[in-house]
């Protein structure tokens, strides 16, 4: 995996757009779209900023080197999703009733043509990250016409298998209103008007 391959695939792991990282940069869209087609490559201070950001260290996101543990063993690198405590993620599982019908729907929910070229083949993905539950189901019936989209916590949206494995949170109970105008209109006139069919009884 090649540096501009890396950039791609942290930034997809936080759940973030080209133009979300650009805008956490500092950089504009077009910059992080060369940085992940490998047109160009990020100068230094972008690097340090996006090692921090992603939690990587500048060796895996510079040179690919697996990072080392306590007892001198390798530990494959992994950019950790960028969470809000207590967030749910959004999650595409798999394309259907085609992965051309998923990208179209994809692109026209305003991801870049590379995002959705990008993200289609690497299922299960987040689509979205940080939301809260009631954002997180709004957002899920955009995609739901593209496959199996489901909503899981932050934290199990850490790796394909995770996210794979994970069980979907239960939407949350629409609020119900009361009457609303014109039910507490009717409501009304119907008790006058039983109130009259019991006085002219008596």
């Amino acid at each position: 995996m090649e540096l501009n391959e890396r950039i791609a695939a942290a930034r997809r792991a936080a759940g973030m757009s080209q133009e979300q990282l650009g805008e956490a940069l500092g950089v504009s869209r077009q910059a992080v779209s060369k940085w992940e087609s490998g047109q160009t490559k990020p100068d230094l201070e972008a690097v340090g900023k996006m090692c921090e950001l992603f939690h990587l260290s500048a060796d895996y996101l510079l040179l690919g080197r697996e990072e080392k543990k306590d007892d001198g063993s390798a530990a494959q690198a992994q950019p950790k999703a960028q969470t809000t405590p207590g967030g749910y993620s959004l999650i595409l599982v798999d394309t259907n009733p085609s992965p051309w019908e998923t990208r179209r729907i994809l692109r026209n929910s305003g991801m870049s043509e590379e995002d959705v070229d990008r993200m289609v083949p690497l299922l299960p993905v987040a689509l979205a990250s940080g939301l809260t539950l009631e954002e997180a189901y709004r957002r899920a019936k955009d995609f739901e016409s593209c496959g199996l989209v489901k909503v899981i916590r932050d934290e199990s949206a850490q790796s394909q298998e995770s996210m794979l494995q994970a069980d979907p949170i239960e939407a949350p109970e629409e609020k119900r209103g009361g009457l609303g105008f014109g039910g507490t209109v009717l409501a009304v006139m119907l008790g006058v008007i039983l109130a009259l069919l019991l006085m002219s009884l008596f």
